[in-house]
């Protein structure tokens, strides 16, 4: 199991350690919100921490997405994220990537109903 890091920017101090059993592929902050993102491609989930500043972080939600939904784009105004997804083909040596199949791809908009 992997452990993902969170840190301050600033002084580089570790803000929380979450154990990687999902195959995190990234972070997405949303200063105003005090809120992290934490997409998951391979087990398409996606984790919302809250970073409260008087508080420890703490896992407020895990949403199903998609498959391969491993990377994202924050509006920052609404606070909706974007998340390109799409089926993929397991891979074939050499190349050690799947390979997306095509007339797939999809754009999943996760935020407040």
């Amino acid at each position: 199991m992997d452990v993902t890091k969170i840190l301050h920017a600033a002084d580089g101090k570790e803000v929380a350690s979450l154990k990687d059993r999902f195959g995190f592929d990234g972070l997405i902050f949303d200063p105003s919100r005090k809120l992290l993102f934490v997409p998951a491609g391979k087990s398409g989930t996606l984790t919302l921490i809250g970073l409260g500043a008087d508080k420890a972080p703490e896992v407020l939600q895990t949403v199903k997405t998609a498959s391969g939904a491993r990377l994202g784009a924050l509006d920052a105004k609404t606070g909706r994220l974007y998340l390109p997804s799409a089926k993929t083909r397991t891979p074939c040596a050499p190349d050690p990537w799947p390979t997306v199949v095509p007339g797939t791809f999809a754009l999943l908009v996760v935020g407040e109903r």
